[in-house]
């Protein structure tokens, strides 16, 4: 019996040829899609700002503005980069508002920076409330930075009553956290070490303990990666006579 009898090569003459002819189809709309996409670009009025990003003589501070103007509300991480473009310019004025709107939308290195800016007056009046509110809600976020800024503010009285054991206590905690590699603690470990062994040296939230303050100055020291924090605690250690570690090096971090 013959596996191709003739009904048999007509079906799959039949399906061969319909294959084709989707094919074609199918390629000719595809064709016929590009064409009407090019078509709808070549013919979309192009804006000002559309022109300016395509100068290759564009400068970062004329980029920043185009695009806080095509910034949309709800892109809040949008808003945390540009607001980081305009501190690096030092345009303060401009990067606070974006800082507000990042925060606002959860991005809590923005609640921190908020923080800073409103505890020092930069970008906008000092407000001390305002700092340990945005000091308060990136902690609650579960942010190491929250939890030292938190602490300034109640060392300090900052927006909120004084209690200097209260800040005390969580400096030491922070500092007494691990500092592997992959923790991505070691600048806050090192900021709250030089932050616990200047309150046991002066005997800030603690009684005073000499020997505490030269162990944790010691500690901050010898993590770079605190910027200036390890030379703060480097100032304290020669001042109190205490032996001194090796200076302080750049982090190979920062390189």
């Amino acid at each position: 019996m013959a596996l191709l009898t003739q009904g048999r090569v007509r079906i799959i003459r039949w399906a061969a040829w319909t294959a084709a002819a989707l094919g074609c189809t199918w390629a000719g709309l595809d064709l016929w899609s590009v064409h009407s996409a090019r078509a709808r670009l070549r013919d979309k009025p192009v804006s000002e700002d559309d022109r300016r990003l395509r100068d290759p003589n564009l400068t970062h501070d004329e980029w920043l503005e185009i695009q806080l103007r095509r910034l949309e509300p709800d892109d809040y991480e949008g808003a945390q980069y540009l607001a980081w473009g305009f501190n690096r310019q030092k345009r303060y004025d401009k990067s606070y508002p974006l800082f507000v709107q990042a925060a606002n939308g959860g991005m809590v290195g923005s609640m921190i920076q908020l923080g800073w800016m409103c505890k020092t007056g930069t970008g906008t009046p000092k407000d001390p409330a305002a700092s340990y509110r945005w000091y308060s809600m990136a902690r609650e976020n579960g942010n190491l930075w929250g939890d030292l800024g938190v602490a300034d503010c109640l060392e300090h009285g900052i927006g909120v009553p004084a209690d200097p054991r209260q800040a005390f206590a969580i400096y030491l905690r922070l500092a007494q956290l691990p500092t592997e590699p992959t923790s991505n603690n070691l600048r806050v470990v090192g900021y709250a070490s030089r932050h616990v062994g200047r309150c046991y040296q002066l005997g800030i939230g603690c009684a005073s303990n000499r020997a505490e303050a030269v162990k944790y100055l010691t500690r901050a020291v010898g993590i770079p990666e605190t910027w200036g924090a390890d030379r703060e605690a480097y100032r304290r250690l020669k001042e109190m006579g205490a032996p001194l570690p090796a200076p302080p090096k750049k982090s190979e971090l920062w390189k």
